[in-house]
């Protein structure tokens, strides 16, 4: 196996940290994180026609949490090795380019991978696997995130977090 990308759109709001958590909170309790979704025998299908960007997951399954808590999923046994694949595996949003963390790109980055600091999902998802590929060579492939806010009409109307499972 390798590792899988996953993105997700929500809604704009100036505290990146809490949007990171409520997301987390929110795929936690719809069991959408590898363990949950093993349990009740659920494979998602990765391919050329399904798009790893989460913006409207009412179609995706939502067999419900397995597990306590966040932190019973992530010191899962499964988990320990491979990760959740999901955003439950970033725990926080910092401008820190680390394991783990959902990373804010310098405004350089968003200029050299985007063409702007201001992205409109078009220009987000047309440069997300350049700067995706980036962050990969600097810090490795497995278990990196990152935050961008998205724009439209020069507003900033929707934060994207990706990232990369561990396996």
């Amino acid at each position: 196996m390798g590792a899988d990308f996953y993105g997700y759109y929500v809604p704009y709001q100036e505290d990146k940290n809490k949007a990171l958590q409520e997301l987390r909170l929110r795929e936690f309790e719809a069991g959408r994180y590898t363990a949950a979704l093993i349990e009740n025998d659920i494979y998602p299908e990765y391919g050329p026609d399904t798009s790893p960007f989460m913006d409207d997951v009412s179609d995706e399954p939502a067999p419900g949490k397995v597990h306590e808590s966040i932190e019973d999923a992530l010191n899962d046994e499964m988990a320990q090795e491979e990760g959740t694949g999901s955003i439950l595996d970033l725990r926080e949003v910092s401008d820190k380019k680390e394991m783990c963390v959902a990373h804010i790109p310098t405004k350089e980055d968003m200029l050299e991978y985007f063409g702007t600091d201001k992205p409109n999902r078009k220009q987000l998802e047309d440069g997300i696997w350049d700067y995706s590929d980036y962050l990969a060579n600097l810090i490795g492939v497995r278990g990196i995130g990152f935050c961008i806010t998205v724009f439209s009409d020069e507003q900033a109307t929707e934060l994207f977090f990706g990232g990369w499972s561990f396996d």
